[in-house]
């Protein structure tokens, strides 16, 4: 497997003028990117500041499932966004970026990524 390069994915978000990935803050194992970026927004932290990690070990995914991936397994990350929306239209925007994401790998990644 290969280690994420932090200091690679730095150089190509600033060389692409990226706005979304900066601040950036990764770990190689955290409770969950989620409640990491929660932090973060509640501390005030930009938009677009993103969280990635190798491994997670307390994630919740939807109906309060547990979450948790061994490194290497999934791609883990959040990215802080304020969206103007009503609640009930949070859930379309977490569909349509996951869909979004999976058809951008699908292009470089065989097989496909799957959504979870």
């Amino acid at each position: 497997m290969n280690q994420f390069d932090v200091s690679e994915y730095l150089r190509l978000l600033r060389q692409r003028g990226c706005a979304i990935g900066d601040p950036f803050e990764f770990r190689h194992v955290t409770g969950s990117t989620n409640d990491d970026a929660k932090r973060a927004a509640r501390e005030g932290c930009v938009v677009g500041a993103t969280f990635l990690a190798d491994e997670q070990t307390g994630g919740r995914g939807r109906r309060g499932r547990q979450w948790v991936s061994n490194a290497g397994e999934a791609l883990l990350f959040s990215v802080v966004v304020r969206p103007r929306l009503r609640p009930q239209e949070l859930s379309n925007l977490t569909l349509a970026v996951g869909l979004g994401v999976r058809e951008a790998l699908a292009r470089h990644c065989a097989p496909a990524p799957r959504l979870k």
